[in-house]
């Protein structure tokens, strides 16, 4: 007898593609456990990235229409603006998603919600007044600004959040950083760490492909920014390497940015105040998983954050096997440690330029011997993690 599959609706609402979208794009593409049935909700920014033309959500999914909606003139958007500070309409407009979301669940039979941003937070929330048996999992992919060093406030304001939060019957996270956050501001809810996950079979693919780059005798490194350009650190990165260039007389060095980043932007203007345009290279925004090419063909990857929950782009270098110097902040220090091919640095210019001196000049210029712990990221093993928990929690 053929046992009836659990129905689990994970959220995904954002106005755009970043690494919350992609651990859920890679739960959704890689669910291989026939306990489970994943549904989508979503909104229609994200529908071409999740679904495309992927037949087996197709009929599984819910499209939110309009939930961010287009830019049409200054003045339009200027008084939504306004709209928003006094009155938080972002807030109103998703809380009347609810009525339609609703139905899809209970039209599908569906048990288990799994919420992932913070904009499906709230219509997760309000769902779960309606339907008091239906299970809420929340996962915390972010600080959500309740680490008191953020320097960002979120859309939802503290209370808002913290009263979402607590109507999960758990919550995820991929780091105890999270967790101790959460305790630190009162949330007593179970909880669970489970990992991101790497893409092994992609990763293996383009370590095992013949494309070469011609460094020159030059020293890569590569840097993926964010939108919060001071939490991701690439100002500090840039000062890094003046004192890399000035202070220890290194110069065969050449930073990629995988960023859209122009004269209008910080970095640039701090590399062009201090000399340093000739070695970076501003390669632009790269789709996934072209990006994951070039991270492999630099000779060391740079996280260089101020403050950094699990970042997707570090769990992507562990994959490749490459050398990583990352800022001992959040979660990073719970996924790689002091090694030869692996330096955990203060989140300063000088502490990060040494780590960066003593990288180069380290004698074993390959990935040879490297030895991150990739198979337990595997996306095989996480999503089993998941099943594992939302069937506990509904055995309860």
């Amino acid at each position: 007898m053929k046992l009836k599959k659990i129905r689990v609706a994970l959220f995904c609402i954002s106005p755009m593609i970043g690494g919350i979208e992609s651990v859920v794009f890679n739960m959704l593409k890689r669910a291989n456990d026939e306990r489970i049935e994943y549904f989508l909700i979503t909104n229609q920014e994200l529908e071409p990235y999740f679904i495309g033309g992927d037949d087996n959500y197709t009929n599984r999914s819910l499209i939110l229409k309009n939930v961010f909606p287009k830019r049409k003139g200054i003045i339009i958007n200027k008084i939504r603006s306004v709209l928003n500070n006094r009155f938080n309409l972002e807030y109103w407009l998703l809380k009347k998603r609810t009525k339609k979301v609703l139905q899809f669940l209970i039209k599908n039979e569906i048990s288990i919600i799994h919420s992932n941003v913070l904009y499906d937070y709230v219509i997760a929330g309000e769902v779960k007044k309606a339907l008091p048996n239906a299970k809420l999992f929340l996962t915390m992919h972010g600080t959500l600004a309740l680490d008191p060093e953020d320097t960002y406030q979120t859309w939802l304001g503290y209370n808002k959040t913290i009263e979402y939060l607590n109507k999960a019957d758990i919550i995820f996270s991929a780091c105890q950083f999270f967790v101790d956050i959460l305790k630190m501001n009162q949330i007593s809810k179970p909880f669970r760490i489970i990992p991101n996950g790497i893409d092994i079979e992609l990763s293996d693919r383009i370590l095992n492909s013949k494309n070469t780059y011609n460094h020159n005798d030059s020293t890569i490194l590569v840097f993926l920014g964010g939108n919060r350009i001071h939490q991701k650190g690439g100002d500090i990165l840039i000062k890094a390497l003046y004192i890399l260039k000035n202070k220890y007389n290194i110069e065969n060095f050449k930073l990629w940015i995988l960023r859209d980043v122009g004269p209008e932007n910080e970095e640039y203007k701090i590399a062009t105040r201090l000399n340093l345009l000739q070695h970076i290279e501003f390669k632009g925004f790269i789709p996934t998983p072209l990006h994951l090419e070039v991270i492999s063909q630099a000779d060391i990857f740079v996280l260089p954050s101020r403050h950094e929950g699990v970042a997707n782009t570090l769990m992507e270098a562990i994959g490749l096997n490459k050398k990583i110097i990352a800022t001992n902040v959040g979660g990073t220090p719970e996924y790689i440690d002091q090694t030869w091919h692996s330096r955990l640095s203060e989140p300063n210019a000088n502490n990060l330029a040494l780590c960066i001196k003593e990288m180069i000049e380290y004698k074993n210029n390959t990935s040879e011997g490297i030895n991150y712990p990739r198979e337990k990221y595997d996306w095989k093993l996480i999503n089993k993690s998941y099943a594992d928990a939302y069937l506990h929690e509904l055995n309860k």
